[in-house]
Parts: C-alpha cells; sequence; structure tokens
C-alpha cells in the first residue's frame, strides 16, 4: 500500500527508507569496485551531504546549490585520480594534500556566501528599481495635470474610487515638488 500524502504534499518518488536503501546498495557497490573513487566523493563531497541533511526547505535548493559549486571543486581531483595508473594512490594522495581540501571545501563555502548574499542583493535593486519607477510615475503625473489641469487630479481620484481602487477619503499620493496641504488640518 502507497504511503499517504498529506494536503498540499507533492509525490516525490522514492520514500525516505527507498533513498536509504538505495544510496546504502550504490555505496556496497562503490566500495568493492570502485573504492578510490568513493573515499572522494565521501570525503570531498562531504560539504553537499551536510546541505542536503539539513536543508529543510522544499526541492532542496540549498543543497543543489552547495552540491554544485562542491563538485565543480572535487572534479579536477576526480579526473587526477581516473587518469592514475594506481588510483588508490592518488586517492590517498589527493586527500592528504591539503590544497584539494581548499579547492573542495573552499567552492563549497562559496556557495554558501552566494546563498547568504543573493537575496540581500536582489533585494536591494528591486528596491532601486521600484523607487526609479515611482519618481517616473511622480513626474508623469505632474506632466498630465501640468497639460489638463488640477481637475484631473479630483477626476482620477473619483474614477479609482468608483472602480474599488481607493476608498472615498483617501487621496492621491503627492505630486513630486508639489507643496499640497493636509486637508484634515
Amino acid at each position: 500500500m502507497a504511503a499517504k500524502l498529506k494536503p498540499n504534499q507533492p509525490n516525490t518518488g522514492l520514500s525516505p527508507a527507498g533513498v536509504t536503501v538505495a544510496l546504502l546498495s550504490t555505496s556496497l557497490v562503490m566500495v568493492v569496485f570502485a573504492l578510490p573513487t568513493f573515499l572522494i566523493i565521501v570525503f570531498g563531497l562531504a560539504p553537499t551531504w551536510v546541505a542536503f541533511l539539513t536543508d529543510k526547505s522544499y526541492g532542496k535548493a540549498k543543497g543543489f546549490a552547495v552540491g554544485t559549486f562542491n563538485m565543480a571543486g572535487a572534479t579536477p581531483f576526480f579526473v587526477r585520480l581516473w587518469r592514475a595508473p594506481d588510483q588508490m594512490d592518488a586517492s590517498i594522495a589527493v586527500l592528504s594534500d591539503a590544497f584539494s581540501w581548499l579547492v573542495m571545501y573552499g567552492t563549497a563555502g562559496v556557495s554558501l556566501v552566494l546563498i547568504w548574499v543573493a537575496p540581500s542583493f536582489t533585494t536591494a535593486i528591486m528596491e532601486m528599481r521600484a523607487a526609479a519607477r515611482g519618481v517616473r510615475l511622480d513626474r508623469r503625473q505632474n506632466e498630465i495635470i501640468e497639460n489638463w489641469g488640477d481637475e484631473t487630479e479630483e477626476e482620477a481620484r473619483l474614477l479609482l474610487v468608483q472602480h474599488g481602487y481607493l476608498g472615498p477619503g483617501d487621496r492621491l499620493g503627492q505630486r513630486v515638488g508639489a507643496d499640497v496641504a493636509d486637508p484634515e488640518s
């Protein structure tokens, strides 16, 4: 019998037990047939495993980001390993070299910095674009009022109230450079 899904929970395919069985069986095969590669996968890609285990978000975006960068940092060492005549010695050489650890773990660290910085950077850019758009709209509003007169502003306000975009007591935004007195004072 299939596991019951909670409401609004997508079917992700394998159950956690299925994933565990798949990982263990793959690990066993790799230990028997590709031990040097398995050692670099286990130790060199440790940040990836930690990111996947600790990421609780849907889709595991942090795990995939860390994994992508971590794999990019480990790829040169996999190539070095696979080109070596004695792969076990090459694996031990890679794992005993501080530079290889720095590259593999450093690239994973770069991904974490990007994950930390990117939302703030994106928010700042969006806020600047919104502020610039507000200034452009205010200038355009001033041009329309200069061309068509002050009664245009009152007609626009009445239309917005009529269509439900403003409440009866709401006012349109204050014009740029205009000295509009507060009607309640």
